[in-house]
């Protein structure tokens, strides 16, 4: 790939949350392994979820060292692995809303980019991940990638518009879980 144009990481501080329910996690469910006479069912069970919560906190400590480059040739993501996109081979976009709330008013934002071999997962606690998702809606649009409803109904929410200078459609396309809706 060519010199960088943007690179974006996941800071500390959007990820403290994710440490700390690991830690409470293990530490809540290894106090009665260590400290308890438990039956080897019971062991078993205590032993699965803390190697849960284990796992989540080694996925938390991965994420905080990956490393998104986006220039023009492509979009790169390296941590543990590498996968490159480049822009000629992006096939599809999917901007997804998770709500935590039933008002639909706190949630987080996922960008899927879909290409020839394989695909990026980036969580909207990226650095400048409006960016990232600006870049990926412009060459979208300029590759001709189809951008679905749902996505271009998020992009709108976050004040994005592809390419072509579309932005939302009217209702009654592809149905998302935009924010607002």
């Amino acid at each position: 790939m060519s010199e960088p144009v943007s690179s974006h990481h996941y800071p500390l501080s959007a990820l403290s949350a994710d440490y700390g329910r690991a830690a409470v996690g293990v530490a809540l469910l290894g106090l009665p392994i260590i400290m308890a006479d438990l039956s080897p069912i019971i062991l078993y069970i205590l032993l699965l979820l803390a190697l849960l919560f284990l796992a989540y906190g080694i996925r938390t400590a991965f994420r905080q060292n990956t490393r998104v480059t986006v220039d023009r040739d492509g979009i790169a993501v390296s941590g543990l692995t590498r996968k490159i996109i480049p822009w000629a081979e992006l096939r599809g976009v999917d901007l997804r809303y998770y709500s935590t709330k039933r008002d639909k008013s706190d949630g987080w934002m996922e960008l899927r980019i879909f290409g020839d071999h394989g695909k990026i997962k980036l969580e909207s606690t990226l650095t400048d991940f409006e960016a990232v998702v600006r870049s990926v809606a412009r060459q979208a649009g300029d590759h001709d990638v189809e951008i679905s409803q749902a996505s271009r109904t998020n992009m709108a929410a976050m004040g994005i518009r592809d390419a072509d200078g579309a932005g939302p459609q009217p209702p009654g396309g592809d149905q998302g879980m935009a924010p607002g809706q």
